[in-house]
């Protein structure tokens, strides 16, 4: 383990838990913010198959993910482990998608791979690796995002899993960087069979049979009267959100 991932483990114990899509103390994942993930949907890729999504990238599993991958909740892998694990069949093998080195040593370690270890009793093969020449593609769309990966994954392990493999990553876009690792994998002769992301920023996904309904909208005359504070978890957002750069590192592809 490195420094960082050491301070960052640290951290984790030392800071109170609070959920990671509202912001209530106690908990990581609050049972309110699990009945507002408008769940699960499935939506099919060309050149990748069908992609499982636990919900939209939207409300509080988007701010939950936010919050893991980019601002230091460790502490979120496995509530965020526990909204995707249903959608996980059994004697699954996942295999992460992989960070750029320089993205995962800002984060104190690889944010998908440790989501997936969190999803036992999957088995995880961290098959994939990008390499250096590849930058980061948040605001790239989906052309020059397949452009940026081209050639730029590649299979790290000598020995193939005994059968199919599911991709795992958190959030699809546009579907390049799923594309890119399915074709680096069945290159080297491993099937594919799909792919399970948290969140899904597709447009017109299908909501799978039983799946939970879309939480109501609420009118001005239920949001009066309410302190600012209680925007989050009745699913209002705040004027600050509204600003252009408010999550400007997200802004361009995932509002």
């Amino acid at each position: 383990m490195t420094t960082r991932e050491l301070a960052a483990a640290l951290l984790d114990l030392v800071l109170p838990t609070s959920c990671g899509g509202c912001g209530l103390g106690g908990i990581g994942w609050c049972p309110e913010c699990a009945a507002r993930v408008d769940g699960p949907v499935t939506a099919s890729v060309p050149g990748v198959g069908t992609v499982w999504a636990a919900g939209r990238y939207r409300g509080p599993l988007r701010t939950a993910l936010l919050g893991y991958k980019e601002r230091g909740r460790r502490d979120l892998a496995g509530p965020l482990a526990g909204v995707l694990a249903p959608l996980v069949p059994a004697g699954a093998l996942l295999v992460p998608v992989p960070s750029r080195a320089a993205a995962a040593r800002a984060r104190g370690g690889d944010h998908v791979l440790r989501l997936c270890r969190e999803l036992a009793p999957a088995e995880v093969w961290p098959l994939l690796a990008i390499t250096r020449r590849a930058r980061d593609s948040v605001g790239l769309d989906a052309a020059a995002r397949a452009a940026n990966l081209a050639g730029r994954i590649r299979v790290r392990s000598p020995v193939n899993p005994p059968r199919g493999v599911l991709l795992v990553d958190d959030v699809v876009t546009t579907g390049a960087t799923l594309r890119a690792c399915r074709a680096a994998l069945v290159e080297v002769g491993i099937r594919v069979d799909g792919a399970l992301v948290l969140c899904t920023a597709l447009r017109r996904p299908r909501r799978l049979p039983g799946s939970l309904p879309t939480p109501p909208k609420y009118g001005l005359s239920q949001v009066r009267g309410r302190e600012i504070r209680e925007y989050d978890r009745i699913g209002v957002t705040r004027r600050s959100g509204l600003l252009p750069d408010r999550d400007a590192h997200y802004r361009a592809w995932h509002t």
